[in-house]
């Protein structure tokens, strides 16, 4: 009898001391938590599809391309479509819809089905050129523009794979982008400086000396990538002012309802920084504070509702302007993700790190 009161006592001394070791263990856990909630890179954590597919993201991809039509709720792999898969390709959407240049080729399609078909574009300066420059694409309204860093300008005839020679008159190296305003008036981008038309390309005027790359427009106000930062003009381009200043370049811009999204670099932070100016570019608030810094942060779109970020950790979405964040695709160990949209239609490619 008294063993078993005293096997009893034993037992229930056992089960005390195991509580308050957990009790012990879950306070810890808990303090620490609280202690780093301010890091969290995500408010909420990504959708089970998404998870799933993260033990395949593995640096053994080349370029993973994915293609979304509700927001990015849902992914579509379409990297097997793709005509040609390369390291450095390059990848571009818009109106006429997705392109991707690689190994000397220029492939589009507006295809949005399962299976894809795609287009290989015959450019007639673009072909068999040793070294090879690659090609590029920008969306105006007048129309589709191939160009080259070389300075060869051709644009798409409407409903035909048919090119034609543009701005002939203006070439020149060190070409970047075009782009053309709601008013008609075109831009040349270029290393030294941008270059300026109001007569379809008759005639040029450098607006601003040093870099710009990308250009975007919202309420009749432009903003620009520059060599120091952001830019904006509020008179078609005429004259520029440097609006965001953290020490790098401005790396992306793009509308957005009622304003504009931007990214800069922050050379004290060694990250680049994301904004929103809901003002046409007079006032703007960061919206990364949900975000893991990152010197490698690529690209933010509007489509929908959304913002999307191509980011490091991943594909990134916000449906409060920034507040916070929502992973919808997981990252893949060295690579980064690229974030494009033609029309509602969503891409992400994750390609190397860079510019």
């Amino acid at each position: 009898m008294k063993n078993r009161k005293f096997t009893q006592l034993l037992l229930l001394s056992a089960s005390v001391l195991l509580l308050l070791f957990l009790q012990s263990s879950f306070a810890k856990i808990n303090k620490t938590d609280q202690k780093g909630a301010n890091h969290k890179s995500f408010v909420k954590t990504a959708p089970q599809f998404a998870l799933s597919n993260a033990n395949k993201n593995t640096k053994a991809h080349k370029n993973l391309i994915l293609k979304s039509t509700d927001g990015g709720t849902t992914w579509q792999d379409i990297s097997n479509t793709a005509p040609v898969m390369d390291q450095s390709a390059l990848y571009y959407a818009g109106a006429t819809g997705f392109y991707v240049q690689a190994k000397n080729a220029l492939y589009s399609t507006n295809d949005y089905s399962q299976k894809m078909a795609w287009t290989k574009e015959n450019i007639p300066g673009f072909v068999n050129q040793q070294p090879i420059p690659p090609t590029m694409i920008a969306f105006n309204n007048s129309g589709t523009v191939a160009f080259n860093y070389d300075g060869s300008m051709y644009t798409k005839q409407n409903g035909t794979n048919n090119w034609r020679p543009l701005y002939a008159n203006f070439k020149r190296n060190a070409l970047r982008n075009v782009f053309e305003t709601s008013g008609g008036v075109v831009f040349l981008s270029y290393d030294n400086g941008l270059y300026r038309s109001t007569d379809k390309g008759k005639s040029w005027q450098q607006v601003e000396k040093g870099r710009v790359i990308n250009i975007a427009e919202s309420g009749g106000v432009l903003i620009a990538t520059g060599s120091d930062g952001i830019i904006r003009s509020t008179d078609n381009g005429k004259s520029w002012n440097l609006i965001i200043n953290d020490g790098g370049a401005g790396i992306d811009v793009a509308p957005y309802t009622g304003g504009f999204l931007a990214i800069s670099y922050d050379t004290a932070a060694n990250s680049r920084r994301i904004r929103i100016s809901k003002d046409y570019g007079e006032t703007w608030q960061l919206i990364d504070k949900g975000l893991n810094p990152s010197p490698h942060i690529k690209s933010i779109i509007q489509i929908g509702n959304y913002l999307i970020c191509g980011h490091p950790d991943g594909v990134l979405r916000s449906a409060d302007e920034g507040k916070t964040w929502e992973l919808i695709y997981p990252g893949i160990a060295e690579k980064v993700f690229s974030v494009y949209s033609s029309g509602t239609v969503l891409y992400a490619v994750a390609g190397i790190p860079g510019c």
